[in-house]
């Protein structure tokens, strides 16, 4: 049957080799085949069957710092399908611009030893409704819809990030890619 739609979400170490994205899974960089490449799973996507695919990085999009991490290649999450009716969209988040880390923070309430991911923290807000400039309210049912959340994004995380007071002022400027059409939504809300 068809797939509406399929979220895709990786938290974790990322980075950026001869302009191709990989996620690094936790074997990675001594297993080479151990990453995610981002872009070919993007491609890939389009023809897998399903009406919307979102891809949700919260990840560094750093330079491979050495000879290792370069050798990194990847592999794709999708089938490599032969294309059987028009390319189907594909949305991409990412936690920051490309070229730069994405921060974990920790709260003076944590364990000095637990951190979380801004960017991971202010989305998952922003999905569970917190947001409400950003919900849609359509016949009964609420929605938050992939461009709005863009939108927010762009602008919620650097001001969460200003709000802790870090020492060293740093700071992150999400982006996205939003190729699905007005009508699409990221998240429904209960009424």
């Amino acid at each position: 049957g068809f797939i509406e739609q399929l979220i895709v979400y990786f938290s974790g170490h990322g980075i950026n080799s001869g302009l191709y994205e990989q996620w690094l899974l936790s074997r990675a960089p001594e297993d080479p085949n151990a990453a995610i490449n981002v872009r070919g799973s993007e491609m890939l996507a389009r023809f897998c069957g399903v009406g919307h695919v979102v891809l949700i990085s919260d990840a560094c999009r750093t330079a491979a710092d050495s000879i290792q991490a370069q050798g990194v290649k990847g592999g794709e999450i999708f089938p490599n399908l032969k294309a059987r009716s028009v390319e189907n969209p594909v949305d991409q988040y990412f936690a920051t611009l490309v070229g730069n880390p994405a921060f974990e923070i920790r709260a003076v309430t944590d364990a000095a030893s637990r951190y979380r991911a801004a960017y991971s923290t202010v989305l998952l807000d922003a999905l569970k409704g917190n947001a409400p400039e950003i919900v849609d309210s359509l016949s009964g049912h609420r929605f938050v819809r992939p461009r709005s959340l863009k939108k927010h994004l762009s602008i919620a995380v650097p001001e969460f990030l200003h709000s802790l007071n870090l020492p060293s002022g740093e700071t992150q400027q999400p982006d996205a890619r939003i190729e699905s059409d007005e009508t699409a939504w990221i998240a429904e809300l209960p009424a």
